[in-house]
């Protein structure tokens, strides 16, 4: 894929090809995320972890890294290849679409776990949290980047959507990165703590 300029200089091949990556590493992390604490609740083990000396500040934050920590190399081998092709030809246009994908990729990155995790302590059971994660966390951010020309008097370009896809990953991660810990303090409280 890198040494082949016939994908560089045709953005289809090489989107669609980044696209299905990009698709695989964000589900992978919607999973991940969504079945953050599936076991500890099933066997108790969840109890414990509230009754331990950790914060709830340390307790989600460590889940996070631990999500972040397990996907970072999937999500590394997708962002060098585009910083390097990049870096490497002085097509305007593809570098542009490049160094936005580097951006989603990130984005996702950043927010999937979050959302995921948020899901996850809700409550209900898994299938809810995963397709919760998937529609909040894929397809909305799909479609900001990809649909967005219904919204425009004039014609969308991939800029806009993916500017959108971005603001909504990151409002979306801010605010509820703020609500986990207080998921954690009312779990805290039908433990009986």
């Amino acid at each position: 894929l890198i040494f082949d300029t016939r994908y560089i200089l045709n953005g289809f091949h090489i989107g669609r090809d980044l696209f299905v990556m990009e698709l695989v590493l964000a589900l992978g992390l919607a999973y991940g995320a969504a079945a953050s604490f599936r076991r500890e609740r099933a066997n108790g083990a969840f109890e414990l972890i509230l009754v331990s000396p950790l914060s709830r500040r340390e307790i989600v934050s460590g889940r996070l890294w631990a999500l972040w920590s397990q996907f970072f190399p999937a999500a590394l081998s997708l962002v060098l290849p585009s910083l390097w092709i990049a870096r490497m030809f002085d097509n305007t246009a593809a570098v542009t679409w490049l160094w936005l994908h580097v951006g989603l990729v990130c984005s996702t990155f950043w927010s999937v776990p979050i959302l995921g995790l948020h899901c996850a302590l809700a409550g209900g059971s898994f299938p809810k949290a995963l397709l919760n994660t998937c529609f909040f966390g894929v397809l909305v951010p799909l479609f900001l980047v990809n649909g967005v020309s219904l919204f425009f008097y004039r014609p969308a370009t991939i800029e806009d959507g993916c500017g959108l896809a971005f603001l909504y990953q990151i409002v979306l991660a801010s605010i509820l990165i703020g609500r986990l810990q207080h998921q954690v303090v009312f779990r805290e409280s039908r433990v009986g703590l």
